[in-house]
């Protein structure tokens, strides 16, 4: 009797673009770049096979540029020497450059512990960077099927079903015909194994569970959680304008400051995402990032409010020991590098300019594989409103000149246009991510933003 193992390996996101580990990875690619091969090598399904899946994501220390073996999950690869390797964006990998491109095959082989599977089928994401054109073969011990990889906004899909050819060994072949890198973003294949096969193959996913403080590199809280009512007591939240402004300062401004250093594990904690334990929410375009820090790899700690518009005195950008706005973990969202680098310090309006972002970022920002989901221009504006309320000398305006002309003097203060903040405030309602991470950062702040706690306070304030 056999059984079968389908091996899901993810040779993730890493676009021109891309830093994504997402949920669907493989619902957000585009469909009309599928190819299909039929061809049947041999049959020999058993009748009570049963199935598993396994898959990977690929982090920072999976290869080296040197090639070499690596054990993933329970499964053996060998692969070559890269011309050139990145963890471009985040997941997956970079093969080739412009300056170095990969002309010869790079090959990534999977053994399957010197037994004999049969390999069922296969589906592969890849893409070229600028105007390249790349090849891959796929080889088993009787299958050979060649294909070709164009450049694409998204990852191409190319499936290839009923193979069933029995083989040790699956080989993929990646080159360069083209002075460009290639992006190979993820594998899925299916084995059929027998009952007695040594093979104990695992997935990502069941091997990853939430990082709680105390645990890894995420350092411990500093205070006990109290309820929204035992925070505001004394505070008098029927105010309005600069009376409401005042009072809530003298709640917010009173917190523990921690190091911008401190963000790259902390964040790891307060950004989880509550849907997915062991993964954290990015900002802007939703990806779903697992619970670790690869040295900005895979995500960065994106300033809401920028930091160019914070006023700050000498440098804007913080250093790893900095203490002030520029670390205060409210104002601090984990994001992919993609995400971070196109916000850069473009303030936030209802259209995507030079000077302005929309925070919903699509297909038409970001190529890759990235989630493209939820909504997020609600916890924009009230991460806007808290530092507002928080830090005295900054702005909110209608006037988008101020925004967008670095020589006015209010440049340096403003990050929104008012009023559609308001309305992003009423149309984008707090939801659960939120409400998990005010509380997980008063844990190590002792502050709260009182605009997740209540939203209507936002119509008080600017009344």
């Amino acid at each position: 009797m056999k059984k079968s193992v389908v091996l899901l390996f993810f040779v993730a996101a890493l676009s021109l673009t891309s830093c994504d580990f997402i949920n669907n990875l493989f619902f957000s690619s585009s469909e009309n770049k599928t190819t299909q091969s039929t061809t049947t090598i041999s049959t020999s399904s058993s009748e009570n096979a049963k199935n598993q899946t396994f898959y990977h994501v690929f982090s920072k220390d999976d290869f080296n540029e040197d090639g070499g073996q690596t054990t993933i999950n329970g499964l053996n690869f060998v692969y070559d020497e890269f011309t050139y390797y990145s963890l471009y964006w985040g997941y997956g990998i970079q093969i080739g450059s412009s300056g170095n491109p990969q002309k010869n095959d790079w090959n990534l082989t999977c053994t399957f512990n010197d037994e004999n599977v049969i390999l069922k089928s296969l589906t592969m994401y890849l893409t070229v960077a600028n105007n390249g054109l790349g090849n891959f073969k796929v080889t088993t011990n009787n299958y050979k099927n060649n294909g070709i990889i164009e450049i694409s906004n998204d990852p191409q899909k190319f499936t290839y079903s009923n193979i069933n050819d029995e083989t040790n060994f699956l080989t993929i072949s990646l080159s360069s015909e083209k002075n460009s890198a290639l992006y190979f973003y993820s594998l899925e294949f299916e084995i059929e194994v027998n009952d007695n096969s040594t093979i104990s193959i695992t997935g990502d996913e069941e091997n990853r569970t939430s990082i709680k403080p105390g645990e890894g590199d995420i350092p411990m809280t500093e205070y006990d959680l109290i309820s929204v009512d035992e925070y505001y007591d004394g505070a008098d939240l029927t105010l309005t304008g600069e009376d409401l402004k005042k009072e809530l300062n003298e709640k917010t401004s009173d917190l523990t400051k921690y190091r911008y250093e401190d963000a790259k594990y902390i964040l790891q904690y307060t950004d989880e995402n509550p849907n997915k334990p062991g993964y954290m929410y990015g900002l802007f375009d939703g990806d779903n990032i697992p619970q670790n820090w690869d040295g900005g790899s895979s995500w960065q700690r994106e300033h809401v409010w920028a930091c160019a518009r914070m006023n700050l005195t000498g440098t804007a950008r913080p250093t790893e020991s900095t203490k002030n706005h520029a670390s205060d973990l409210h104002n601090l969202r984990v994001a992919c590098r993609g995400a971070n680098q196109y916000h850069s310090d473009k303030y936030y309006d209802e259209e995507i300019t030079s000077n302005s972002l929309y925070p919903n970022l699509t297909h038409d920002q970001m190529t890759g594989m990235h989630s493209f989901s939820g909504d997020h221009r609600g916890d924009i504006a009230r991460i806007l409103f808290y530092m507002y309320v928080t830090y005295d000398g900054l702005i909110l305006t209608n006037e988008k000149s101020q925004m967008e002309d670095d020589e006015n003097e209010n440049y340096i203060y403003s990050m929104g246009v008012l009023d559609m903040l308001i309305k992003w405030n009423d149309e984008d309602k707090v939801d659960e991510f939120e409400k998990q991470r005010n509380d997980r950062i008063y844990q190590y702040q002792k502050n709260r933003n009182p605009f997740i706690d209540y939203p209507n306070l936002v119509e008080q304030l600017f009344a």
